[in-house]
């Protein structure tokens, strides 16, 4: 940690592979000795550039490092306390916290003490010697984001002198600083609009700026939302926001149009237009695959399906459409998102539910999407009660329908059991079924068992309205 600082194996293995050490120092600052030691500080390290490659050669077996930084130099500092205290707007601020040094020779910036504010918007971090700088700031994955950056290099205000030597090294009495640290509050503006030009930017008089449009906040930090709806040019404002991470998410008429899960607000202002995303289509074929080889074949189409449309959002119907004689579909100038198509075709002589599909899509923007939808069977609900042949209902009893082997059956073999009042329902893919059912029942008197059972069958035919009092009736089984 001392010549290359907290580098992952991963990382230090991916850059120097390449064939450049330079690449360590330039790349991601993934180059920085001492980093992470507090009281360790890298005040040199000989210099490195592209013409100075990395280069690894076999020597007796081994490997020999040419070409890197040969010379790290690190001091040792007791160091300095900065006791801080970070608030906007008069509230604490949420934020990371670094004391950070750039070295000589190769400069290279440098995290020496890292820790985040607590409830309060205070924090305690070690420095050494020099013009450090304080940095205040947050990441999102690997990115980091700069709240605010502090350089102790004033000739002017005492608390932010260069830390002396004496202080670092805790030689004087008072080697403590306390900071009131203010962060200005963030704001930001923009406007929401369809890019009639295709410019990527809005050009009043040639963009359709779009209004009511609601844009949510969502602080990512310290939690919390805001709300605001553009105005009837299409612009937006809002301000005395915390800086920090926000998740954007904009809705016009409806549906979602844009979202940025991971925003950074700045102190001070920020601009963020938004371009409405560019109309979809969605076509197909509707088919049922009769010959079970999972594809569409000619002669499968399915007219007279109803195609519906459904915003996963909101699970709102956003149109619907019939199948032609070719079982084709199709819906235009749909804006991206995931939806859901919803297909049903209905028996004509019961008016219920004969096939149906129900597929999740997602819509890219400025796309045809060819969706062709595969049906199946529709269940048909069969419901009743279980009893006794005295007519006494009887609960808990488990009910088997089995798939009867039969040519071309579309059964589906499936299990159910009655309530404790004796009511079942299930439901059941057309085709035919062998049913039986078995209860014991125990006198408690006699403590003598007595067994029941069913056996019969049913048969149910594709669209075929819901099958009510169906009752399956045991019989006493004989010894």
């Amino acid at each position: 940690r001392t010549y290359v600082g907290q580098v992952r194996k991963e990382d230090f293995e991916k850059y120097a592979s390449t064939g450049y050490f330079y690449q360590l120092l330039q790349l991601n600052n993934l180059y920085a000795p001492t980093q992470g030691l507090k009281h360790f500080v890298a005040e040199y390290i000989s210099p490195a550039t592209e013409e100075k490659p990395f280069i690894y050669v076999g020597r007796g077996g081994g490997r020999l490092c040419l070409y890197c930084p040969a010379v790290v130099i690190a001091k040792y500092y007791e160091g300095a306390w900065l006791n801080c205290t970070v608030t906007c707007m008069g509230k604490p601020l949420r934020v990371a916290a670094a004391v950070q040094k750039t070295t000589v020779g190769t400069p290279v910036t440098v995290k020496h003490d890292v820790g985040f504010t607590d409830s309060n918007g205070s924090f305690s971090l070690l420095a050494p010697a020099g013009n450090i700088s304080l940095l205040l700031y947050l990441t999102s994955g690997r990115n980091e984001h700069v709240v605010k950056e502090i350089v102790f290099n004033s000739t002017t205000n005492p608390d932010y002198y260069p830390i002396t030597e004496d202080e670092a090294t805790r030689r004087s009495n008072n080697y403590t600083r306390f900071l009131n640290i203010t962060v200005n509050s963030s704001s930001l503006t923009g406007y929401v609009f369809d890019d009639v030009n295709g410019n990527k930017s809005y050009d009043k008089g040639i963009d359709t700026p779009l209004p009511d449009v609601r844009i949510q906040l969502y602080d990512l930090v310290n939690g919390g939302t805001t709300f605001v709806v553009t105005n009837e040019t299409g612009g937006y404002n809002v301000s005395n926001l915390l800086p920090s991470i926000y998740e954007l998410v904009a809705t016009y008429e409806g549906f979602e149009i844009h979202t940025n899960e991971t925003m950074f607000l700045a102190p001070d202002m920020n601009r963020y237009d938004i371009i409405k995303p560019k109309p979809s289509n969605i076509k197909g074929i509707v088919f049922y695959d009769s010959n079970n080889n999972a594809t569409y074949d000619k002669g499968e189409e399915m007219e007279q399906a109803r195609v519906q449309l459904i915003y996963s959002n909101t699970n709102s119907v956003v149109e619907t459409k019939v199948t032609n004689a070719t079982g084709t579909y199709s819906f235009s100038n749909i804006l991206p998102g995931d939806y859901k198509l919803n297909v049903t075709v209905f028996n004509v002589s019961s008016g219920a539910p004969a096939y149906r599909a129900l597929e999740n899509i997602t819509l890219e923007e400025n796309t045809t999407l060819i969706q062709n939808i595969s049906l199946t069977l529709a269940p048909i609900r069969v419901s009743g009660y279980t009893r006794y042949q005295s007519g006494e209902t009887a609960g808990n009893v488990t009910i088997y329908f089995i798939a009867a082997a039969v040519e071309n059956n579309t059964a589906k073999s499936a299990t159910t059991e009655s309530n404790a009042t004796g009511y079942y329902t299930v439901a059941l893919k057309p085709g035919v079924y062998n049913i039986s059912a078995h209860v014991s029942v125990t006198d408690e008197e006699t403590n003598e068992t007595t067994s029941y059972s069913y056996r019969g069958t049913l048969s149910l035919s594709i669209g075929q309205p819901p099958v009510t009092a169906f009752d399956i009736t045991l019989t006493r089984e004989e010894d």
